[in-house]
């Protein structure tokens, strides 16, 4: 068949390589490059005055083997290189007592008094991290949809900790975390917040995009401005914004939710419906080698992602390359990639500067999701993307593999 891929993302280059075998692939692709949020210095970015054998990622990093099988699979199957990181972490309240994981203490080299009181002030978060799973156990999925994260949690440690992991790992800006829908939130703290094994791709995230590439050279347009896309009973149209117009069996639409009725100009009422209810935002990660937001706090080790609340207000992270990207040890630069937490960055030290579009997973937006779901595939029109999965990089590729199976 030829297949359409609308969106270069994780999601759609998952879709080209299971599809990619069998069928005759054209991925089209609105920004200069493929990749979506996986943005490689290096490698689909440029390097910016990096020294020439570093890649730093400004996106996606860091991977766990529990939670993420499909794309460990899938990265054995292309044959990319993973190293291991640690999964060290801490929150940082401007006012209040540092809160680390154990794996920080050790890492940090304290002495045995310092480790003990820095586990002692643990115990509250361990008490509400009880309390949250036994509050969770039992509750229906219906629950979930209608409900926001803020439902399950009080205030106190253990919550900021929550809701600024979920900034963390949906890059979600901080007036909406109070949206943020339970059905998504819920399940990715029950399973994140237990000890894991991470791992990262040597040479940066980009590489297994490469590997899709030269595995399965679909024909790509990237900068691809699409004016409509149109359905009928023996396939699909697609016009392009230079004149051209293309025919396809099926279309896989790979991109964030709300940009799906943009592109369907024969959208159906249901379809309107459904799509209609999600938003997006535009996020911005910053590749630095600023280390004050540390000194500033006393702070001597830098974690995978560290959390922070400052006293100016700001919510983001800050999540420590060197160690995420296999930088030698030997270098003089700390390099960081942070969100959120602008002001505590020299502008001086920042490297790169990389916009992201993200989905708001609102409690409106995703009572629609069941449905999508079920209605997948209609039309000769496959949906894909990790907002119907788990929202992250195993989502992506879950979703890219079942929109191959409901293609072909």
């Amino acid at each position: 068949m030829k297949i359409a891929i609308i969106g270069g993302g994780a999601a759609g280059m998952a879709a080209v390589w299971y599809l990619g075998e069998h069928h005759q692939i054209t991925m089209f692709e609105r920004q200069a490059t493929l990749g979506g949020n996986i943005r490689s210095l290096g490698r689909n970015v440029p390097r910016a005055g990096l020294p020439a054998d570093l890649t730093l990622d400004a996106g996606v990093v860091e991977f766990s083997l529990e939670n993420f099988p499909r794309f460990h699979a899938l990265m054995d199957e292309l044959d990319v290189e993973l190293h291991d990181v640690p999964g060290t972490t801490a929150l940082f309240v401007d006012g209040c007592p540092p809160l680390a994981s154990p794996g920080n203490t050790l890492a940090a080299g304290r002495t045995w008094v310092a480790r003990l009181a820095a586990w002692w002030r643990l115990l509250p978060v361990a008490r509400a991290h009880r309390q949250f799973f036994a509050c969770t156990r039992d509750v229906s999925l219906a629950e979930l949809y209608g409900r926001t994260l803020d439902a399950y949690l009080d205030e106190g440690p253990f919550a900021e900790w929550a809701r600024l992991l979920m900034l963390y790992a949906y890059s979600i800006p901080q007036e909406h975390l109070g949206r943020l829908s339970a059905a998504l939130a819920v399940p990715a703290l029950r399973t994140f917040l237990e000890p894991h094994q991470w791992t990262a791709i040597r040479g940066g995230v980009y590489t297994w995009i490469e590997r899709v590439l030269e595995r399965r050279s679909p024909e790509i347009h990237t900068s691809a401005r699409i004016r409509a896309v149109r359905r009928s009973s023996s396939g699909v149209g697609i016009d392009l914004e230079t004149g051209e117009r293309l025919r396809f069996d099926k279309v896989v639409i790979a991109t964030t939710p709300e940009q799906v009725l943009h592109l369907l100009t024969d959208a159906t009422d249901d379809e309107r419906r459904r799509f209609g209810a999600w938003e997006s935002s535009e996020v911005c990660t910053l590749v630095h080698s600023d280390t004050g937001l540390y000194q500033r706090r006393g702070i001597r080790y830098f974690s995978e992602f560290d959390l922070f609340h400052t006293a100016a207000g700001l919510r983001g992270y800050n999540a420590y390359l060197n160690r995420l990207c296999a930088v030698p040890e030997s270098a003089d630069t700390h390099y960081s990639l942070s969100y959120g937490i602008d002001e505590e960055i020299d502008p001086a030290s920042v490297v790169h500067r990389q916009p992201h579009r993200t989905p708001l997973y609102t409690v409106e937006a995703m009572r629609t999701r069941e449905e999508i779901k079920a209605t997948n595939g209609q039309r000769h029109t496959v949906f894909a993307g990790a907002w119907l999965d788990d929202g992250l990089h195993e989502g992506a590729i879950r979703s890219g593999r079942e929109a191959a199976s409901l293609t072909g």
